[in-house]
Order: structure tokens, then sequence, then C-alpha cells
């Protein structure tokens, strides 16, 4: 298929009055793409067409939780409403017509790769059957066994700690030795909270709210949770460190000489009141970024362009360019996808300055993967 468009961002560079053959994402004049490939069905828009969205961190199991949980009050405390909270009994069915909710709401927003992280794999096939690719993480935390589950090639089960204060080292040592042989991506929450960097020192409240739980044992000294990991040979180029936001300039080095990945999930940050990742060093540096909208215990809903519409709020010193190529490239390159442009999105805009006005006004996704079927177009966009 090739689509005429005023706009295209192919997650690096933005065009005027262009096409893109979606199938191997060349860009070029319509006329020329025709003479290639001549077979190939043309639709036309006026607007901007990017590529699929990647949504790296997600808890879709926990959507029946939304606004249970109390906004601005810190991290701890919301951790422990949540940890109060699932032990709480709940139905499968409130279960998975929340998670399906939350999922038409990431489809709709054009999300078409994931990486979910999962306690029970309750929501594995409704995400297989509804994305077209990505990672679903085992999330592994306190004295929980390592399961073994069949593997399939587009939603790899990837083992994963939860987070340094809820993982022992031993079990942390565990899940790298098999992350390491299965070169899959491993996801961890890191830096959440300033709670969390007093932990490795061990002081602070949430040291010693889990030492009363007895979650501690053979706890090693560090002046950082990145720096924790790092002593752990923890992170490498296969390593998603979800939130990163309280960093050090030494933690932005050590990440970089990594090449692990950033997930960013600002919105979460916000709702919870722990703050938000040095934005201008982390742009200094080398480092894959990607996006996360996390879960509806911390976010009010899943539309992933709001996520990237939030970053700029925040921080509209930032280039759109790099926005988008974190929330499509960014994404692909953490969760190991092929780069491509099968399932691009299309955002009606009608400025000179497409990119910047989808990510301040109040704009529609149309994403093609909806309407595609095994890269053929079955029904008219809207």
């Amino acid at each position: 298929m090739i689509i005429n468009c005023k706009w295209i961002f192919d997650g690096d560079t933005l065009y005027k009055d262009k096409a893109i053959y979606t199938k191997s994402g060349e860009i070029a004049s319509l006329r020329l793409l025709k003479k290639f490939y001549p077979e190939a069905h043309t639709i036309e828009r006026d607007g901007l067409c990017l590529p699929a969205f990647v949504n790296v961190h997600t808890h879709i199991e926990l959507s029946y939780l939304k606004g249970k949980l109390p906004r601005g009050k810190g991290f701890l405390p919301w951790l422990k409403y949540m940890i109060a909270l699932k032990k709480i009994p709940v139905s499968n069915k409130k279960i998975l017509n929340e998670a399906i909710s939350a999922t038409n709401t990431l489809k709709k927003s054009g999300v078409v790769y994931i990486g979910d992280t999962s306690n029970t794999l309750s929501c594995r096939e409704l995400i297989e059957k509804n994305f077209t690719g990505g990672a679903i993480f085992i999330e592994i935390y306190g004295k929980k066994h390592i399961p073994t589950s069949e593997q399939k090639k587009h939603f790899p089960l990837c083992i994963s700690p939860h987070a340094i204060y809820s993982t022992s080292p031993e079990l942390l040592l565990k899940i790298s030795n098999i992350h390491k042989k299965t070169a899959n991506p491993l996801s961890i929450h890191v830096a959440e909270s300033e709670e969390e960097c007093r932990f490795v020192k061990k002081e602070g409240k949430m040291y010693d709210f889990l030492k009363m739980m007895g979650f501690l044992k053979d706890l090693p000294l560090a002046k950082t949770p990145v720096q924790y990991l790092d002593q752990l040979h923890i992170i490498d180029k296969n390593t998603i460190l979800v939130h990163c936001v309280h960093i050090t300039d030494e933690d932005i080095n050590i990440i970089e000489n990594r090449n692990a990945s950033i997930a960013l999930c600002l919105r979460s940050n916000d709702y919870i009141g722990g703050g938000f990742p040095p934005m201008e060093k982390l742009i200094k540096n080398n480092i894959n970024i990607s996006i996360g909208t996390d879960s509806l215990a911390s976010v009010n809903d899943m539309d992933f362009l709001k996520e990237t519409q939030f970053i700029f709020k925040k921080f509209p010193f930032i280039d759109p360019k790099l926005i988008f190529s974190w929330a499509t490239y960014g994404g692909m390159k953490a969760l190991k996808i092929n780069p491509h442009f099968s399932y691009p999105n299309f955002i009606p805009i009608e400025s000179n300055e497409p990119l910047e006005e989808a990510l301040t006004e109040s704009t529609k996704i149309y994403p093609l993967s909806l309407i595609l079927v095994e890269n053929h177009l079955q029904n008219p966009l809207p």
C-alpha cells in the first residue's frame, strides 16, 4: 500500500508532500513509488502519517484498579495501597472487562506494539490477539518462583524483576542469568522514588517498612538504585529501566555505557507525586529513550497520544521530533522489534508545524493497524 500524504514523519525526518510505501518504508514522490510498485493500492491524505506507536511499559491486568489509589501522596503511600488492594479478591470477569477497555483505548490511540508487565498472565491471550508484537514481562518479586511457559516469537515471555526493593539480590542474579541466555528484553522499575534511593543505602521509610515485612536479606550497599543493579551486572543492551526519575550523572553514564534503554512514564510519575526524570541530561546523552503509559493504578487513561502530549506540555523545550521518535523507533529498539512502517498512524493536521500541533492540540489518530489485515487495505479510512 502507498500513502500519499502532506506530511510524513519516519521517526527521524519530517517530509512534506511525499508518499510512503508502507511495506518497506520507502519515501519518495508518488510518481516514483507507483513506477516501482504499480500494483500497490494508493490512498490520499492531507495530514500527518507516522510509524506505529510502541507502548513499552503497561500493566494491563491492573486496569481494574483505576481510581482506587491515592493521587499525589508520594510513592510509599501509593505502594502500601497497592499491596493492600491486590490482596482483595476480584472476579476474573471484572479483571478481563477492564483489561479489554484499556486495550481498546491503547489501540485507538495508535499503539501497535506493546511491552506488558504481568504477574498472572491472565491477559496474555488478550494482548496477543490485539497487538502485532512486543514482549510480555513476567514480573518476579518476593519469594516468587521463576515460571516456565510456552514461547511465542512475536510475543516472547521475558522473566523480569519487579524492582530492587521487592526482588532479592539472589533472585535478581538468577533472573539475570536467564535474561542473558535468552537475549530477550528485561524490564525493571528503577529509581522511581526518593525512598528507593534511600533504600539502597539501608535507610528510610521504605527500608524500614520492607524490613518489618521480612522482605530483606543480604542487601548490598550502593549509592543509587542504578549502581545497585550495575554492581550485580544486571544492566546491558537488552535492559529496559522504567521511570529513572531519581538518577545521577554517574547513573546516566552507566546507562549510556551499557547501551540500556529507559522507559519514560511521566503521567504515572505525576499521578504518584514522585517528580520527573532529568530530561535535559537524558537528551544530551546517547541513551535510547522509549515511552510507556504504565497502568490505570497510576494514570487516568491508557491514551498513548496523551502520554506524548504530556511530555511536551511539561518539557516544551523538547523537539517534537524527539518525542515522536521515542514513541516509535525508541520503543521498537527497546523491545527488539525490527523497525518498519507496515502499520502507520494517521493524524489530521492543518498547520505547517504538524509534529508540534499533534503534541498541543486535541488530535485524533486513525491507526491503519485497525483496518489492515496482513497489510491489505480492507476498509477506507474515516
